[in-house]
């Protein structure tokens, strides 16, 4: 799976604020809106276990 290009990434938040009405967040990639989706059904003190237990990618 590839990252997003910076100008992918603008090009998606810049339609989203050209709605009539905006959403309060972007989330752009497909992986991303899958990992915040689990993140908002799993219970919290799984969520920051999961968080705190690895390194950042990058």
């Amino acid at each position: 799976m590839r990252f997003q290009t910076p100008q992918e990434v603008v090009a998606v938040t810049l339609r989203a604020l050209q709605r009539r009405d905006p959403p309060i967040s972007v989330v752009s990639g497909g992986r991303n809106r899958f990992i915040r989706r689990l993140m908002s059904v799993l219970p919290k003190l799984v969520v920051l276990r999961l968080a705190h237990s690895r390194p950042a990618q990058v």
